[in-house]
């Protein structure tokens, strides 16, 4: 359920999170929780709790997290029915792939 002062553009944000694969979370500058539970009202826009807006989000009370090739990797392997383990070294190849450095030629 959104909160009642939530005026964001639902359409907008809903766009962002559809054709980027990232999602918005909790800014952690401003956010509060009990316990872990949020105490923050939920924006439906966004879909998750927000804070009250600060420096570290913009003003916005949440920030945008990237789905990075690591998470791809991972959850991919998860839905193949790997186990924890050979899930993360799946995501771990990705990143050792992506910062392998590349041959250099010399004169």
């Amino acid at each position: 359920m959104a909160a009642k002062g939530d005026t964001l553009n639902i359409e907008l944000f809903q766009e962002v999170i559809t054709e980027n694969g990232g999602w918005w979370s909790p800014c952690s500058g401003c956010h509060e929780s009990n316990e872990g539970v949020p105490t923050g009202e939920y924006s439906a826009a966004m879909q998750c709790h927000r804070g009250f807006g600060c420096r570290e989000c913009g003003g916005l009370g949440a920030v945008w997290t990237e789905w990075t090739a690591f998470d791809e990797a991972y959850h991919n392997a998860l839905k193949e029915g790997r186990t924890e383990q050979q899930a993360l070294d799946a995501g771990s190849a990705t990143l050792i792939h992506q910062y392998k450095p590349h041959p250099t030629t010399h004169d």
